[in-house]
């Protein structure tokens, strides 16, 4: 990978981390359970999930691009990595009102694009249509989150 393409996942990897460290700071607590047991912070462990799904990913790609013979399994760390976020929206909708409902599944569709796109993509590398399919995803995934915050925030 060229120079830019690593800064890009080690950044990834940066954020990845901050955003863990901000859920899980918000929560006070980091354990799932009060002190009754019964299960508590659960949005905030869902969001930190999803970090650490893209955590993962970034790390298996910044050790992939260092020069492992294992081509693809980026695409299906990311393929991965997306569908647990679309499962985690998917099971985040619990308790909320219409438009969060909305909102959420919105991102849901967003994320198996994604995931269906990073596939793809991987699976037939020289075909720039599945690439740019992946882009436009990626693109659409990226904006409608940016749309979901101004709405629910």
């Amino acid at each position: 990978k060229q120079w830019y393409e690593r800064r890009v996942t080690i950044t990834a990897v940066g954020m990845c981390v901050i955003g863990v460290l901000i859920e899980m700071g918000h929560s006070a607590r980091w354990s799932l359970h009060d002190e009754d047991g019964n299960l508590d912070n659960m949005n905030d462990f869902q969001h930190a999930t999803m970090y650490v799904s893209f955590l993962i990913a970034s790390v298996v790609d910044i050790i992939l691009s260092r020069g492992s013979k294992l081509t693809g399994l980026d695409g299906l760390i990311y393929f991965l990595a997306f569908t647990g976020e679309g499962l985690m929206f998917y099971f985040h909708l619990h308790g909320r009102d219409h438009v969060d409902i909305q909102i959420h599944t919105l991102l849901v569709i967003s994320c198996f694009g994604c995931a269906v796109g990073a596939a793809f993509a991987r699976w037939r590398t020289n075909n720039p249509i599945l690439s740019m399919g992946y882009a436009l995803a990626m693109m659409t995934h990226g904006t409608w989150f940016i749309h979901a915050g101004f709405l629910l925030y």
